[in-house]
């Protein structure tokens, strides 16, 4: 006697199913690695420059550029920018490497407790911050978040 062939077709939905199900884990975890790969992993304890009173590191900022010879609009937009997408360490550390000496301010920086990734990362974002295509959408979205 053979098996029942609707009893087959039943297991073979319910493999399927799960083969599939499998398949989506593997895909979701593959984009969770490469989000943890491109934006490194922040504790609750982080604080983003974008919730800190930095006045005088934004002003410094702005003046630092304009005397290099940017507009006021762009300075302001490079200032909204860092301090949108940097947490606060890294932020102070970009303000103080903004078209400066990087390699003696680096020392300054580590000794104010500012770690080495966090200069790195300031740095990275700072390199072409201007040139990039996307730098006036980048602008957009952080002037939105400091709006009343």
């Amino acid at each position: 006697m053979g098996r029942n062939p609707k009893f087959k077709i039943r297991n073979l939905a319910i493999l399927a199913a799960g083969l599939g199900l499998l398949s989506q884990n593997a895909v979701a975890a593959a984009k969770a690695q490469t989000v943890q790969q491109t934006y490194p992993m922040m504790s609750l304890q982080t604080k983003l420059a974008r919730d800190a009173d930095t006045y005088a590191e934004d002003k410094a900022l702005v003046e630092t550029c304009t005397s290099k010879g940017q507009s006021q609009a762009t300075c302001l937009c490079v200032t909204h920018v860092l301090k949108y997408e940097l947490t606060l360490n890294e932020y102070k550390a970009a303000v103080r490497l903004y078209d400066k000496d990087t390699k003696s301010l680096s020392a300054a920086l580590r000794d104010e407790n500012i770690s080495p990734q966090d200069i790195q990362t300031a740095k990275d974002v700072m390199a072409d911050l201007t040139k990039d295509s996307d730098f006036s959408e980048r602008c957009s979205e952080a002037k939105a978040y400091y709006r009343p």
